[in-house]
């Protein structure tokens, strides 16, 4: 008898060619039908991926990925449990081995199939007899879809597709790759993404056996797409194939056939709400059928050309402090932005909101922003922005904080800063209903605040009612503007001194009215200008939980040059004033306020060595070895945040404190 050899691995192998047909190298063949494969490979000590629970049933199934698609040809599985194959036994035998009858695998091959053929007076009797063995040695598994890695440089080895590969050198096939056919193929000569049989492996199995008039089933080259069109409009869908025409097309909506709809290009001529859905196209001929992916039908009603509900603010502010301008547009979305200076575009500014992170002189000008849709675009206002030299004296400081949180019914939320120097204003806003414009869908209806100065009430407000000296403000610092004048976010605008404390609760605050709940956002912005009198202590505290629900606050160093700053995170420290239920171990994390956040600080456990430094700017003393969090930083301008978590996954209440430093 004489033998073929074929060997499938993990990297390409060159294979010596003989004759050279399109598919069957060696003019070879079955001449007798159908042959039996002895299935000798047991069954895995656990469940497959495929879900299969033995070996043998997927190189059944191998085979009949071949049966299935030849008219001529069959193999007849037969499951043996005979556990070592043997050579040159005309039984035909799959099976996995430790050794190549003797002789070690190599690194690189998963398996080979030898063949055996006989001749009679120089004539060939055909294929006689085929052994297929996989390498033992190797880790296997059954699953569909791409190659799953096993390791970070190795695959996990797919018996099923390996197997198909195997039995497609038992009908004769050979590996069209090393004649220099660039196809999709399951018997290429490296194992790949491809796990069944091809049109291509089917055409070459059929040109042996089934006399050369192979029928290659369709196949999908391009994809319909998804669409959002208006009401009234044409649209079309299409779709790109391949295969043995005549190909036939059904499209489908919703998954039930369009009458009509059987040509490659599907086209409404008027487009109307009720064709919305979900739209695919079955492609079949005599040798099998395929299903496109689903693309979407969106239908709107006529697009609204855009119009600008709030208008950039023109601002006054110092070289070296930040700056934000901002445009709320209403009409038909999505929109794009583009912030333009003196009438020329700004690179990269290209969102409703503009941010200059450090003004210098050269910024000063008159800024607009266009706001296109489907329907046009429209120019903004222009806002002009005027730049002071930056003052004598301190050179930067802490012009507000932020904090977003969940409140409860009846949930207080507490604010603290202190305000040095003498008095200066400031603007305090308990925001609810205009988060709706950021997406925030579960806000607080109507947020309320009240203020304390040095332990007594001085101020309150539940609704802002519009007030003109509140817009003014929030333009004047870069706030961005709320929803409506009749929203009822609260705010007031007041001059402090010292220590001040903001809580903020659902209103209303009566005892017998039930109260709301949802996110709010408290936000303290320094009002005024210069640094002489300015925020050197900023302070939130609130129930820190897990995920989305840590202690968030913001903060931002106006200016030039860096500010030092003592941060801390309080949770057993609480204790000895009263409060309970506090955070066991808070961890301090301090984040760039950019597209992409940057850590720079983070602390679980404090040093004792910062005890002077909480002395020197009046924050309580906590307790040697006590598990808060605390830590010194030098911060250039520009915005922050810090998030306070449990370092052991817990909750409770803590406080967050932000002191400047000398």
């Amino acid at each position: 008898m004489s033998r073929l050899v074929f060997r499938l691995s993990t990297v390409l192998v060159a294979l010596t060619a003989l004759t050279a047909h399109a598919y069957n190298l060696s003019g070879e063949r079955w001449k007798t039908t159908p042959v039996t494969m002895r299935l000798r490979l047991g069954s895995p000590s656990a469940p497959l991926i495929d879900g299969n629970t033995s070996w043998n049933a997927v190189a059944a199934e191998a085979l009949n990925a071949w049966n299935t698609n030849l008219t001529n040809f069959k193999f007849l599985a037969v499951i043996d449990t005979a556990t070592t194959g043997t050579d040159q036994n005309r039984v035909n035998e799959a099976f996995f081995a430790p050794t190549i009858y003797g002789d070690a695998w190599d690194d690189r091959t998963l398996a080979i199939t030898t063949i055996y053929t006989t001749s009679t007076n120089n004539v060939s009797n055909g294929y006689v007899e085929t052994d297929v063995l996989f390498n033992a040695t190797l880790g296997w598994n059954s699953y569909r879809g791409n190659l799953r890695r096993a390791t970070s440089t190795t695959y996990l080895n797919d018996l099923r597709r390996v197997a198909i590969h195997e039995f497609g050198h038992a009908l004769g096939l050979d590996h069209p790759d090393d004649i220099g056919q660039s196809v999709t193929a399951v018997m290429n000569s490296v194992s790949g993404n491809q796990d069944t049989v091809s049109a291509d492996d089917i055409a070459g199995a059929r040109a042996i056996y089934d006399g050369g008039t192979a029928v290659i089933a369709p196949a999908i080259t391009s994809q319909p797409t998804s669409r959002t069109v208006t009401a009234g409009t044409a649209t079309t869908f299409t779709v790109g194939a391949t295969g043995t025409a005549s190909l036939a097309y059904q499209w489908r909506k919703n998954g039930n056939a369009i009458s009509g709809a059987t040509a490659a290009v599907y086209t409404i001529l008027a487009v109307t709400l009720a064709d919305a859905g979900n739209y695919s196209v079955t492609i079949s001929n005599s040798a099998g059928s395929v299903t496109s992916a689903t693309a979407v039908l969106t239908v709107t009603t006529v697009v609204v050309a855009p119009t600008i509900s709030n208008q950039p603010a023109s601002q006054t502010v110092t070289v070296g402090t930040a700056v934000t301008l901002s445009v709320i547009a209403a009409g038909s979305a999505p929109f794009t932005y583009q912030w333009k200076k003196a009438g020329t575009n700004i690179p990269n500014a290209n969102a409703a909101i503009y941010t200059i992170t450090s003004i210098t002189a050269a910024d000063a000008g008159n800024y607009t922003v266009t706001v296109t849709n489907s329907a046009g675009t429209l120019a903004s206002a222009t806002a002009t922005l005027t730049v002071n030299a930056a003052p004598v004296g301190p050179t930067s400081r802490l012009s507000n904080l932020s904090v977003r949180t969940t409140l409860v019914a009846r949930q207080f939320l507490t604010v603290g800063f202190t305000m040095t120097g003498g008095s200066k204003s400031v603007l305090v806003r308990a925001v609810g209903p205009s988060l709706a414009q950021f997406g925030i869908t579960d806000s607080m209806a109507d947020p309320s605040l009240i203020l304390y100065a040095n332990g007594v009430r001085a101020d309150a407000n539940d609704d802002w009612f519009g007030s003109t000296t509140i817009a003014n403000t929030a333009a004047s610092v870069g706030a961005f503007p709320l929803a409506s004048s009749g929203s009822l976010d609260a705010a007031l605008v007041r001059s402090i001194s010292g220590g001040n404390t903001v809580e903020v609760t659902g209103s209303p605050l009566a005892a017998t009215t039930a109260a709301t709940a949802g996110s709010v956002i408290v936000e303290v912005y320094d009002a005024g200008s210069g640094t002489a009198t300015r925020l050197t202590n900023i302070s939130a505290r609130n129930q820190v939980g897990t995920g989305a629900n840590i202690l968030i606050a913001g903060f931002t160093i106006d200016g030039t040059g860096n500010k030092n700053l003592l941060i801390r995170a309080v949770g057993p420290g609480l204790a000895q004033f009263g409060v309970g239920g506090v955070l066991a171990d808070p961890k301090l994390q301090i984040y760039t306020a950019a597209a992409v956040p940057v850590i720079v600080g983070q602390n679980d456990d404090w040093a004792s060595t910062l005890s002077s430094t909480f002395g020197s700017v009046g924050a309580f003393a906590l307790a040697t070895g006590s598990k808060d969090a605390a830590l010194t930083v030098s911060l250039p301008p520009g915005g922050y945040t810090v998030q306070v978590s449990g370092a052991d996954g817990g909750t409770g209440n803590a406080i967050v404190e932000i002191y400047e430093l000398p």
